[in-house]
Formats: C-alpha cells, sequence, structure tokens
C-alpha cells in the first residue's frame, strides 16, 4: 500500500511539472502569436506609406547544378531607432519573408524577431512535398532564443532549433551587410 501511495505521489508530482511547463508555453505561445500581429499591422503601416518605408526587397537568381533556375526574394522589414551605443541610427529587422523554389516545388518562410532585441521568435514555412501534400511547420522561441514549441502539419520531419537559428543568422548577417 505504501509502494502504492509513493508511486501515486511521484506520479502526481511529474504531472504537476509537466503541467507547469505547458502553461509556460502556452504563455510563449500567446506572447509570440500577440508579437505576431503586431508585427503584421506594422507591416500593413508600412506599405501605405511609398515615401517612408522601412523595408527592403532583395532578390537574387542564379543557376543551381542539378536544380536549375533558382530565385530567392527575401523582404525585410526592419525599425530604425537611434542607438546610444554606437551613437548613430541602426536598422533592426522585426519580420523577414523568404521566397524561394527547387525546381518546380515553391517554399515560403517568416521569421519573426523580438523589435528590442532582435531575438528570434517564431518561424514558419510552406510548402509542397512531393506528393502534392501542403506542407506547414511553426515554431514557436522564447526571449532567450529557446524553441519551447512546434507544430507540423503534414510530415513527420522536424527541424532542429539549431538549423532554424542557423537559417535565421544567415539570412540576418545577409540584411546587416546589405546595409552596410
Amino acid at each position: 500500500m505504501k509502494k502504492l501511495l509513493c508511486l501515486m505521489a511521484c506520479v502526481c508530482g511529474l504531472m504537476s511539472a509537466y503541467a507547469q511547463k505547458t502553461a509556460a508555453e502556452k504563455a510563449c505561445v500567446a506572447e509570440v502569436r500577440k508579437m505576431y500581429q503586431e508585427a503584421k499591422a506594422m507591416m500593413a503601416e508600412n506599405d501605405k506609406h511609398e515615401e517612408m518605408q522601412n523595408d527592403m526587397v532583395v532578390t537574387v537568381s542564379s543557376m543551381e547544378p542539378a536544380v536549375g533556375r533558382q530565385v530567392v526574394n527575401y523582404h525585410y522589414y526592419f525599425n530604425i531607432d537611434f542607438s546610444e551605443e554606437v551613437n548613430q541610427y541602426v536598422s533592426k529587422p522585426y519580420f523577414v519573408t523568404k521566397k524561394f523554389n527547387v525546381t518546380v516545388r515553391n517554399y515560403y518562410l517568416e521569421y519573426l524577431y523580438d523589435p528590442d532585441s532582435v531575438t528570434l521568435r517564431f518561424v514558419f514555412a510552406k510548402w509542397q512535398d512531393y506528393s502534392g501534400e501542403t506542407v506547414e511547420e511553426r515554431y514557436y522561441f522564447d526571449k532567450d532564443g529557446r524553441m519551447v514549441w512546434y507544430q507540423v502539419k503534414n510530415t513527420d520531419e522536424v527541424q532542429s532549433a539549431d538549423d532554424l537559428k542557423h537559417q535565421s543568422d544567415r539570412i540576418l548577417n545577409g540584411f546587416f551587410s546589405l546595409k552596410g
């Protein structure tokens, strides 16, 4: 009887610890979704002002072996803030889209960044697999850049947080090198 009570107490303890983690994950996802809606509103407002837009489009076209012509379109949305550290205005991307093709398949990705710290908070990816099914992936990150939750539809493959951060870093490095 004591063993059963001990086992039940351990199970209850593990369940409560799991519930707390789930609550933290839910709070992080809710925060990221709010940031996403705010970013979309800022992008819509940005698009209204042709003379003062804070965005940049970069198109890279190349001929790839075994793939053919490949076109990659990056669309950077950013804020311009004055930095006391460097005593000048700096660009801080808050949303980046990437569209590209591999043979006849088109891919679309979105990267949401914290507008203050430029920390990756969300990645959305969408494409069609070889069977024609649309695959969607959503990855949520906390304020420290740790992946806390993901959702994948129509595939068993899941990208690692390190791979997503590496891709994001490459995109941001491209942005900052273009801004000069």
